[in-house]
């Protein structure tokens, strides 16, 4: 039977060569086997060295239109795109610092106030910090910015019934035009008073599941929810003597 000859000139069931021809092969074998290594092992080493060096790679941005947004030769320009709507997603992180900070502010004010200074230093802005870590700036400046201005503000202003401040008047009882009176003395509290007040008075959770979530004796917690409490009625309380 003829052997079929095989793409490359090879015949299946060839029989190995000896002697002189054999060693010839050996020698072609292992110079051909090195010099395909060489390049192997120098590609993988570069790829380690750059798999190293590359950062990692980050998660893309919530805000990806930004530099469309934020573009304008004039503060005005920018407020007029940032106010339809909310295109930047800022009321999310808006909610989230004022949760994490535990303070009892309007979120449409700190919504008005956050997009105008932004709107202000959006020309000053050129992507360093990252996007979403510059937002977070600013309304968290916007936050303490309306801090200083209810510690300096008329105590006779009304509330949103919809705020943080309807939360906590609601429930005590406060009068709508002695409430901003009271955040304001709730958000001049310690973390550690805000905290124990938030979870015990207005959130309404017990006593031994906050102290076994904070990892506090109970006592302290009541003695620091008692405090707070203590310190909203007495500004509630307050009235102007002025006419």
């Amino acid at each position: 039977m003829t052997e079929r000859k095989t793409k490359g000139g090879d015949f299946a069931g060839r029989k190995p060569a000896t002697g002189r021809a054999a060693d010839r092969g050996a020698n072609l074998a292992d110079e051909h086997a090195d010099a395909v290594a060489e390049p192997t092992l120098e590609l993988a080493s570069l790829i380690e060295r750059d798999a190293a060096q590359d950062p990692p790679v980050r998660a893309r941005s919530a805000r990806p239109h930004w530099r469309a947004l934020l573009s304008g030769s004039s503060p005005r320009e920018v407020l007029a795109r940032l106010m339809s709507g909310d295109p930047l997603s800022l009321r999310p992180c808006i909610a989230a610092v004022l949760a994490e900070r535990l303070v009892l502010i309007e979120p449409d004010r700190v919504f008005l106030r956050a997009v105008a200074r932004i709107a202000r230093f959006a020309v000053r802005y050129r992507g360093q910090p990252e996007i979403d870590v510059w937002i977070r700036q600013q309304i968290e400046e916007t936050v303490l910015e309306l801090l200083d201005d209810d510690a300096e503000a008329d105590e006779g202003v009304g509330v949103f019934e919809d705020s943080g401040i309807g939360d906590l008047a609601r429930p005590l009882g406060i009068e709508s035009s002695r409430a901003r009176a009271a955040c304001d003395a709730f958000n001049r509290l310690t973390l550690e008073e805000r905290s124990a007040f938030h979870a015990l008075v207005l959130v309404g959770r017990s006593l031994d599941e906050v102290a076994a979530q904070t990892r506090r004796g109970a006592t302290e917690i009541a003695r620091a929810a008692r405090r707070a409490l203590d310190a909203v009625l007495a500004a509630a309380d307050e009235r102007d003597d002025q006419p």
